[in-house]
């Protein structure tokens, strides 16, 4: 579970139980900081305090604070503390820092403070690629034979473990996001066990997880065993990747007719807030 604010600003979120890998934020020094609470950060560390399970608390000196608690690592717990206290951050403020780990202080008494320059939040595409950069690489899809493979698998011609593989291609999104630059953004962050979908609907935000998936020499790349973050199943879904140059890419949903949609593939996490 994870909490954070800014100012007047306190809202809850829901509990997350996906890993996240570090991210970075480098920006330039400035005055050093006596780590002190305020009055509002006080008050969500304390009934922060009560939670059970692995828990961390992040705070800003300039008034943002996130904290998570439930995670599965304590390295979980301190990154998506920080990220959800660099959510409530605005340029030339400065830097989040772990607080606490499991309502043990771990900040010291004085730390130097950074100001950052570039806040990306979740799904912003445009300061997306500033804090996380491109990921290299290049691939070129074929939609026709990426269609039929599909439809095979929708008859059952073909299964998950039979469906042609593309290692090059796999370990070009793996530990990536892959996110499009439309209206409607969505980003689908990949691992080598599964991955998730992160997306915006009229109700907020939407999450859904899969347990697998494999991409195809054709620039099929099928999502399995995908399931809602409040466990109600999604079944297979399939995405058409048409291009990747050096971070461009150009993506459709397979079974869905229209246009391609512009996406860019990031070297890093891009389901959290960040900062440079």
């Amino acid at each position: 579970m994870v909490f954070f604010g800014f100012q007047n600003i306190f809202q809850k979120l829901a509990a997350l139980t996906f890993g996240l890998v570090a991210v970075s934020s480098s920006a330039s020094a400035q005055s050093q900081w006596t780590v002190t609470m305020t009055a509002k950060q006080a008050a969500a560390y304390e009934e922060q305090k009560s939670q059970k399970g692995t828990k961390a608390f992040a705070i800003s000196p300039d008034g943002a604070w996130g904290y998570t608690y439930g995670k599965n690592s304590a390295k979980d717990a301190q990154a998506q503390a920080l990220a959800y206290c660099r959510e409530h951050m605005r340029k030339k403020q400065r830097d989040c820092m772990v607080y606490s780990l499991n309502g043990k202080r771990v900040a010291p008494a004085v730390v130097q403070t950074k100001k950052v320059t570039t806040i990306y939040k979740p799904l912003k595409a445009k300061d997306a690629a500033k804090v996380f950069g491109f990921a290299p690489g290049t691939f070129t899809g074929n939609k026709a034979a990426a269609k039929a493979e599909y439809n095979a698998l929708k008859k059952g011609a073909v299964t998950k473990a039979t469906l042609p593989r593309d290692a090059a291609l796999e370990a070009l999104l793996t530990n990536r996001s892959l996110m499009t630059k439309g209206n409607s953004p969505f980003l689908l962050w990949f691992q080598k066990s599964g991955g998730e979908q992160h997306g915006k609907g009229r109700g907020g935000a939407l999450l859904s997880h899969f347990d697998s998936w494999r991409a195809t020499p054709n620039g099929l790349m099928c999502m399995f065993d995908s399931y809602w973050d409040s466990g109600k199943a999604m079944g297979t879904r399939c995405l058409y990747i048409d291009s990747l140059k050096n971070g461009e890419a150009r993506v459709a949903w397979i079974h869905i007719s229209g246009g391609q949609q512009k996406a860019q593939l990031l070297q890093g996490d891009a389901r959290y807030a960040a900062v440079r």
